[in-house]
């Protein structure tokens, strides 16, 4: 008998503690300009005919931290929950696809920052996990920023402090985001994306 394993993504809410989230949330509303924030063209997927197929803010915290400049950023230090042993044993607890998460050697990470009529496409991605964390400020002022992964036929709603972890080829997208009446910068929909690498 074949076992099968199942590819659906795991789900961890309330992953950030409340003082976590409070210095989080400082470092959020710092970059949180127009004039910090740039755009995600160049830096999305594309369709046949190399057209972006997403729209939304970036801001790509490796490229602007050093290795030693981490330690500076509450997001970036953050990572300590993702790569120590008991997140793996919970992860592996939960779905044994992630028995290969420890052997993994590098991760990218940036924060997307989604506001009104802003989406991605149906994509996969080049990591061999995908990592994403949503935050916004209550009361939630805006609707949809879920995420439908086509190979599942499966609606993940986006839910304050919500991880979701799962294989980078599976294909997903987020669909668009409608921003409520009065809305100001920074009352959108903010993900941390943790792009988790094998070398080989």
């Amino acid at each position: 008998m074949v076992q099968k394993i199942s590819l659906n993504p795991t789900i961890i809410d309330n992953w950030y503690s409340k003082d976590e989230l409070k210095n989080i949330f400082q470092e959020l509303d710092y970059y949180t300009h127009y004039n910090k924030l740039h755009t995600s063209k160049g830096e999305i997927a594309t369709d046949k005919n190399g057209n972006e197929i997403g729209s939304s803010f970036r801001i790509p915290l490796d490229a602007i931290y050093t290795e030693a400049g981490r330690k500076v950023s509450s997001i970036l230090k953050g990572r300590e929950k993702l790569f120590n042993q008991p997140f793996y044993e919970k992860v592996l607890k939960l779905n044994p696809m992630y028995r290969t998460f420890p052997d993994t050697t590098r991760d990218f990470c940036f924060i997307s920052y989604y506001e009104d009529n802003h989406f991605y496409d149906s994509h996969p991605d080049k990591a061999s996990f995908s990592i994403l964390i949503w935050l916004y400020k209550e009361p939630k002022k805006f609707n949809g920023g879920d995420l439908f992964f086509k190979d599942l036929d499966l609606t993940i709603e986006c839910k304050n402090n919500r991880l979701v972890i799962f294989p980078g080829f599976l294909y997903h997208k987020v669909t668009p985001v409608k921003m409520k009446k009065g809305f100001k910068i920074g009352d959108g929909r903010y993900t941390i994306t943790h792009f988790i690498h094998h070398d080989n």
